[in-house]
């Protein structure tokens, strides 16, 4: 519970989004600049495609890979990619001291960089069996 409530506390004068917003509005709230999309490298350290199966490469984009505390798996939904995920993972990146931890933030079939043989099996069986595959890429048997 304490990590949710860390995670999802109220906003701040510093909060990431509150200066995204800003920098995308004027003083009314209209929009204006450029509003290109920031790059996967300002969240996450590296870009990486999970060979699952013969069909299927799942794009992976992952923080933290060699730290020894936990490893959170995000997973999107419909209409989102991996990098909805960019600014809880700078968040929940500094939250455990020395250990640290791994985020692994994929996108999901028929979603962003990821290429599959069937994008519309959507099946709870086909979403875990690419949950697995990709933590079985990315780590080996003895990983946590």
């Amino acid at each position: 519970m304490a990590l949710r409530k860390s995670l999802f506390k109220p906003p701040h004068e510093n909060n990431t989004m509150d200066r995204v917003f800003d920098a995308c509005h004027d003083e009314d709230g209209e929009l204006q600049g450029d509003l290109t999309p920031l790059s996967w490298e300002d969240y996450f350290d590296e870009k990486i495609d999970c060979d699952v199966d013969a069909n299927t490469r799942i794009c992976a984009y992952v923080t933290g890979r060699e730290a020894e505390g936990p490893v959170f798996i995000l997973h999107h939904g419909a209409g989102h990619s991996a990098l909805s995920f960019g600014v809880m993972t700078r968040r929940l990146s500094g939250m455990f001291g020395d250990k640290g931890c791994t985020v692994v933030a994929f996108d999901c079939r028929g979603h962003g960089d990821t290429k599959t043989g069937d994008d519309y099996d959507l099946s709870i069986q086909r979403l875990s069996e690419d949950v697995v595959g990709v933590y079985r890429s990315l780590f080996d048997e003895s990983a946590r």
